[in-house]
C-alpha cells in the first residue's frame, strides 16, 4: 500500500500539441525552476508545486527521465506535487517514452496521467492505438482523458484547462470528482481487462473521461 501522500501529475498529449502552454495556464507563468523552491498557484494556496518541464524541440527521453529523477530524489518526502509534460511516442526513437513510464510504474508514488486528447496547435487527435500502448506500458496508475476539441478556440482552451485545475484540486483535496459531464471506465476498454498481471507493484489503472 502506498502511504506516500505526494502526487505526481504527467500531462500527456502529442508532441508539439500544446502542453507547456497548458501548463503555463495552469501555473500562471511562463518559466519554471524545478531545482529552486517550490511554487504556489493562485486556486489552491495550501499545496506546492513543483514543474518538470521540457520542451519537444529536441526533446530526448533520457534527458527528461534524469531530470525527472533528479528532481525526485531531491523532493521525495517534501510535501509538494510533481508535475511534468509527456509526449506520446513509441516508435523506438529518442524520443520513445518508454523507460520513464517504466520508471514512474516503479515511483512510490501517486500518479495520475492526464492525457490532452485535442492539439492546440492543429487538428490532430491521439488516437485509440496510441492510447492502448500508453495504457498497456501503465501499470500503476489512474488515467484521465480530456476529450474535448480545442484546437484554436481560446475558449474551449480555456475551458479544457478550468476542468484539469478542478481535477488537480479535487485530488490534492482527496475528494471524489464526478462532474456531470465525465464517464468513468474501471477495468474496461472495449471489453479488455485492466486487471493486469505483469508483476508491477500495486498493478491495476482505470480511464477517466472528461
Amino acid at each position: 500500500m502506498n502511504c506516500n501522500p505526494q502526487k505526481f501529475f504527467v500531462i500527456v498529449g502529442n508532441p508539439h500539441s500544446g502542453k507547456t502552454k497548458t501548463i503555463q495556464s495552469i501555473f500562471k507563468r511562463k518559466n519554471f525552476f524545478p531545482f529552486k523552491q517550490p511554487i504556489n498557484v493562485p486556486w489552491l494556496h495550501t499545496k506546492k508545486f513543483v514543474v518538470i518541464n521540457s520542451s519537444d524541440f529536441n526533446f530526448r527521453s533520457s534527458d527528461h527521465l534524469g531530470k525527472i529523477r533528479a528532481v525526485v530524489n531531491l523532493r521525495i518526502g517534501d510535501p509538494v506535487s510533481f508535475v511534468t509534460p509527456l509526449s506520446i511516442c513509441f516508435d523506438g526513437s529518442p524520443r520513445d517514452i518508454s523507460d520513464i513510464l517504466v520508471y514512474l510504474n516503479y515511483l512510490d508514488i501517486e500518479t495520475h496521467h492526464l492525457v490532452l486528447c485535442s492539439s492546440w496547435f492543429d487538428k490532430n487527435v491521439i488516437g485509440d492505438e496510441v492510447l492502448e500502448r500508453y495504457r498497456e506500458l501503465q501499470h500503476n496508475g489512474t488515467i484521465h482523458l480530456f476529450e474535448k476539441l480545442v484546437t484554436n478556440s481560446p475558449l474551449r482552451f480555456e475551458e479544457r484547462t478550468n476542468e484539469v485545475i478542478q481535477l488537480i484540486s479535487s485530488l490534492l483535496n482527496n475528494k471524489t470528482m464526478q462532474p456531470a459531464t465525465s464517464r468513468l471506465y474501471e477495468n474496461q476498454l472495449k471489453g479488455k481487462s485492466f486487471d493486469l498481471k505483469s508483476g508491477y507493484p500495486e498493478a491495476g489503472s482505470r480511464y477517466q473521461r472528461y
